[in-house]
């Protein structure tokens, strides 16, 4: 399913590009591709690196997907976040924005980044069979940080822009249980 991702409005600027990608699940694997296209040079994209777990990736560009079970069987929500250095992160959430844990039940994410001048290209798998639930049906939520590069004139601090598929309140919120708008079988 494509998607495709919306500056929040009250943002300091606008910027030059765009986010759109794809997401789909077969077999419990769920497969994600961001494209971030447009003029990257201003951009903060940290190098693609080792694999591992990190955490606060959201404090640089990062990418992220929220998803919960959409029978309501399965209380909560999982936040993963995907950084173009091909760090990663998912969290469980027992509540709104409550009970966070690292979910340790997922051990290997595959991130392939691929970038040129004006694009960069994110390839997720993510085996959900490795969470401690079945998760068939989901809902799910999509959104990204992107961090300006600092200025070195002014000694700014890097700026971000905040995207997700729905922005339904005064102020950014990806975990509002309204912005988990796809459907996946």
């Amino acid at each position: 399913m494509r998607f495709e991702l919306r500056q929040f409005p009250a943002d300091k600027k606008n910027y030059p590009f765009k986010i759109y990608g794809d997401i789909s699940m077969f077999h419990q694997v769920m497969r994600i591709t961001f494209i971030l296209e447009g003029d990257l040079s201003e951009i903060n994209l940290p190098s693609p690196g080792t694999s591992n777990r990190r955490f606060c990736l959201w404090e640089d560009s990062c990418f992220e997907v929220f998803f919960r079970d959409s029978s309501g069987k399965i209380p909560g929500y999982w936040e993963c976040n995907f950084a173009p250095s091909t760090e990663w992160n998912i969290f469980r959430f027992l509540e709104y924005r409550k009970e966070i844990k690292e979910d340790l039940h997922f051990s290997q994410i595959k991130i392939h980044p691929k970038q040129t001048s004006s694009c960069l290209e994110l390839s997720i798998e993510l085996n959900l069979a490795e969470s401690d639930f079945e998760l068939l049906n989901l809902s799910v939520a999509i959104s990204a940080v992107i961090k300006n590069k600092e200025s070195k004139e002014s000694k700014e601090s890097k700026e971000s822009s905040l995207w997700a598929l729905v922005h339904g309140r005064d102020r950014p919120d990806f975990h509002n249980p309204d912005s988990f708008v796809i459907e996946l079988p």
